[in-house]
């Protein structure tokens, strides 16, 4: 799979988020079969073009519907990357390969293709997740039913406030 490049379903409300994601992804030579914004789009660009990976926002158009998308991706064998801004609010996600948070770089992404290429090319050593990526050992295409969010440092405390005078 090395010299095939990957076949990558973005899915993403965001127009400019969606443009920044397209353009990590043919920027490290791989093929975008399609841009859906709802989950009606979604499945019918996964049933037309059977893509390799997909990355997809939980929050989309048509509601919080990217978990239904990402078990229906998984159960078909697609490689899922979640991207959120919302990672504490992780669900029934079926078997996604990872985590983005947004925001994130165009370099992110191109990391995280290369790291999803060697996951499917199914070598026998296990690669490292890039930086900014958040996966479960043992993640293939087949991976956890669910994801834990990245812990996060708890807040430092604030002094009270004074009132103004």
């Amino acid at each position: 799979m090395a010299d095939c490049p990957l076949q990558v379903l973005i899915v993403e409300d965001e127009p400019l988020i969606a443009m920044v994601l397209e353009h990590a992804v043919v920027s490290a030579d791989h093929l975008v079969v399609g841009w859906a914004a709802d989950r009606a789009s979604a499945l019918a660009i996964a049933d037309a073009h059977t893509p390799n990976v997909a990355f997809v926002d939980l929050r989309l158009q048509d509601g919080e519907t990217g978990p239904e998308i990402s078990r229906y991706l998984s159960a078909k064998g697609v490689a899922v990357v979640i991207t959120t801004a919302h990672p504490g609010d992780l669900v029934d996600l079926g078997r996604p390969l990872g985590i983005v948070p947004k925001p994130y770089s165009p370099e992110t992404i191109e990391a995280v293709l290369r790291y999803v290429t060697q996951r499917l090319e199914g070598t026998d050593v296990e690669p490292l997740p890039p930086p900014g990526f958040y996966s479960r050992k043992g993640a293939a295409p087949a991976v956890s039913a669910r994801l834990k969010p990245p812990t996060l440092p708890e807040p430092l405390p604030q002094p009270p406030l004074k009132p103004n005078k």
